[in-house]
């Protein structure tokens, strides 16, 4: 995996969607007065310019750490999961999934908040079509290196199966 990358937000979006694409994690430099971007998954930071080299350095740091020496997985714009050097197509509804998954990857991400995400975005988010849903990406995800675990009660731990 390559190192962390300093992307100046918004000036350097097309670096930052490349980035992106290939799953290196960033530090966003964001401008004085910019709307802070939407971050995608636990490989991104960002911090407001001016800014204390000292503090971009432990933002870096504390970066590297969190994304270790792991692919993070990631769910580009056209709906492909990229993990590590596999790619998955994903279905429309799945793709809403899945996002939600890596945002909160190595986390509990709940039942009731991926149904309403599910809702908000016009897809099925009935018990069953969620429950079929998960079912089909197991296999998907399983495929990839990435293991989804149901906790009972709460929600949905998506993982790296190396993890």
């Amino acid at each position: 995996m390559q190192d962390v990358q300093v992307v100046r937000w918004p000036t350097e979006l097309t670096k930052l969607a490349g980035l992106r694409r290939e799953g290196i994690p960033c530090v966003l430099l964001v401008a004085p007065g910019v709307s802070v971007p939407e971050l995608k998954g636990a490989g991104e930071d960002w911090i407001r310019l001016p800014v204390d080299p000292l503090e971009l350095k432990a933002r870096i740091s504390s970066l590297r750490a969190k994304v270790g020496h792991f692919p993070q997985p990631l769910v580009d714009e056209d709906g492909i999961l990229r993990f590590g050097s596999t790619l998955t197509p994903l279905t429309a509804t799945e793709t809403v999934v899945v996002r939600f998954l890596v945002e909160r990857l190595s986390k509990v991400a709940g039942r009731q908040e991926l149904a309403a995400r599910l809702s908000s975005a016009n897809r099925s988010a009935s018990r069953n079509a969620l429950d079929l849903h998960i079912m089909r990406l197991r296999r998907k995800l399983l495929a990839v290196g990435l293991s989804l675990e149901t906790i009972h009660g709460r929600g949905y731990l998506l993982n790296r199966i190396d993890a």
